[in-house]
């Protein structure tokens, strides 16, 4: 949103913005192992004013970090001990990793108000909270960054439609299938509604 190119291949405005959050975002934001192939994407941090600050890229802002946790990923890749260890860096996500991707999800509606006259919200998908204490209290402290910021959230982490064998790819990976992304339109269509 920062770059302001959106308004070029946008051709609507006062419309309204979905961003769908999954736990793996939290890894985007701070660009950690587990989302190693962003690390040319803007890296931001919280200074000492609760201010979000942007750093250039993964690579220019935090490089000893980065050539760290690239390296991992390439051990990885060529470690089948590794790989089934599945070790990433940091070993664990923390309070401050999950209360970053909120401050960035606020300044994005701040955008997006700016450039489109629309409203922004945040969808919490139904494979958020599937039985994890570590997500569930990120999805808990999300929430409330979220709330204290104002931006409307849809929450969909409880949502029960499919079972767990019926939500994912398997074959290929972990993320949402078809058939539950069918159910979150649905979701959505209702509780959004149409475009005014």
């Amino acid at each position: 949103m920062q770059s302001r190119t959106l308004p070029a291949e946008i051709v609507s405005d006062r419309g309204v913005a979905l961003y769908v959050l999954l736990p793996v975002h939290i890894s985007r934001a701070i660009g950690d192992t587990r989302a190693f192939w962003i690390y040319t994407s803007p890296y931001y941090t919280i200074d000492g004013d609760d201010t979000l600050v942007r750093h250039g890229s993964f690579d220019t802002g935090r490089p000893y970090t980065t050539r760290l946790y690239r390296s991992l990923t390439w051990l990885k890749a060529h470690s089948w001990f590794l790989s089934v260890l599945d070790v990433n860096l940091p070993l664990r996500l923390v309070d401050r990793d999950a209360q970053l991707t909120p401050r960035i999800l606020e300044e994005a509606r701040r955008e997006y108000r700016a450039q489109f006259h629309g409203e922004l919200y945040v969808v919490f998908h139904p494979t958020w909270a599937r039985g994890n204490p570590e997500t569930d209290h990120l999805l808990e402290l999300m929430r409330t960054e979220l709330a204290a910021a104002g931006v409307p959230v849809l929450d969909y982490s409880t949502d029960r439609g499919l079972t767990d064998d019926e939500v994912v790819n398997h074959a290929c990976d972990l993320h949402p299938n078809g058939r539950l992304n069918a159910e979150l339109a649905a979701l959505l269509a209702r509780d959004v509604g149409p475009p005014h």
